[in-house]
């Protein structure tokens, strides 16, 4: 669900990031393909100072880490939650679900030539 919104707001418009030069020389169009788009966009536009393309940007670090520790104290938890903690939890659940474990001990694809 949380992607969907995400596709919502590149479709309404301004679904264009900035890439660094080399990148936007070497892959023109890719600024505003949704691969590239933010995963946690901004809620407002603003203007790229670079370029003065009024542009979507990336949330605030600090609104991010606001929003998880207010829904962490909606589902009332007591231990500290971080977003270091939300990565760890991510990584640990793709582990279990996709099996990346095993892949990283010993698959051929992760050992030297």
């Amino acid at each position: 669900m949380f992607l969907v919104s995400i596709i919502l707001i590149y479709n309404r418009g301004h679904g264009e990031v900035y890439l660094p030069d080399a990148l936007s020389r070497k892959l023109p169009n890719a600024a505003k393909e949704l691969r590239w788009q933010f995963l946690f966009p901004a809620s407002r536009l603003s203007v790229d100072p670079r370029s003065g393309a009024v542009r979507r940007h990336h949330m605030h670090e600090s609104s991010l880490q606001k929003q998880i520790k207010q829904a962490a104290a909606n589902a009332q938890l007591v231990k500290r939650v971080s977003s270091h903690t939300l990565r760890h939890y991510i990584y640990w659940r793709m582990v279990t679900i996709f099996g990346l474990f095993k892949s990283y001990w010993g698959t051929p694809m992760f050992q030297r030539p």
